[in-house]
C-alpha cells in the first residue's frame, strides 16, 4: 500500500517514493511548501529525514544530497545536527540501529567515545568531506564533549 502522505499534495511533481518512510519510523509526513523537499519525522519528533529528488537537477541546489537525517538539538528546538547526509538511505537504516540514536533520542546517558568512534566510524559521517570533520566537531554538535578527554591520541579523527 502505497505510503499515505501529504507530500505529494505539497509537492505535486515529486515522484513516488521508492520505500516508505514508516517502515524506518518516520511515521510524521511534516512536509511543508516553503521547504525544497518532503520530510518525514519519528513519532517523537527527535529526528527528521529529508528526501530530496533523485535527480540532482530537478533540486534546488543541484548539489544537495538526496538524503538528509537530522536530529534535533541539545536546546530541544530543531536546529538541526546532521547526522547524515548521502546520496543512499543505506546509511540512514545503519544509524537508526545505533544505540548512540536511541540514547540522543531517549535523552538518556550517553556511551564513551569509544563506542561512539565503534558505531560511527565504519559510516561515513565523520571524516574528510563530510559534516563532521572529526568525532570532536560531532560530539561539540550534540553539546556532549565532557564525554571526550582531549589527551586521546589513540583516537585518529578525534
Amino acid at each position: 500500500m502505497p505510503y499515505p502522505s501529504r507530500y505529494q499534495q505539497v509537492f505535486p511533481g515529486f515522484p513516488p517514493l521508492e520505500f516508505d518512510p514508516t517502515t524506518l519510523g518516520f511515521v510524521n509526513d511534516v512536509s511543508w511548501q516553503h521547504e525544497v523537499c518532503p520530510a518525514f519525522e519519528t513519532e517523537d519528533n527527535m529526528l527528521r529525514l529529508w528526501v530530496n529528488y533523485p535527480d540532482p537537477d530537478e533540486r534546488e541546489v543541484t548539489d544537495a544530497p538526496r538524503f538528509r537525517l537530522d536530529c534535533k538539538g541539545p536546546d530541544e528546538e530543531f536546529d538541526p545536527l546532521t547526522l547524515y547526509a548521502g546520496e543512499t538511505l543505506d546509511p540512514v537504516q545503519q544509524l537508526l540501529r545505533l544505540p548512540f540514536v536511541h540514547q540522543l533520542r531517549e535523552g538518556s546517558q550517553l556511551q564513551s567515545p569509544d563506542g561512539l568512534i565503534h558505531d560511527i566510524g565504519p559510516l561515513g559521517i565523520v571524516g574528510p568531506d563530510q559534516k563532521y570533520e572529526t568525532l570532536w566537531e560531532l560530539l561539540r554538535g550534540f553539546g556532549m564533549l565532557d564525554l571526550v578527554d582531549t589527551d586521546r591520541s589513540d583516537v585518529p579523527f578525534l
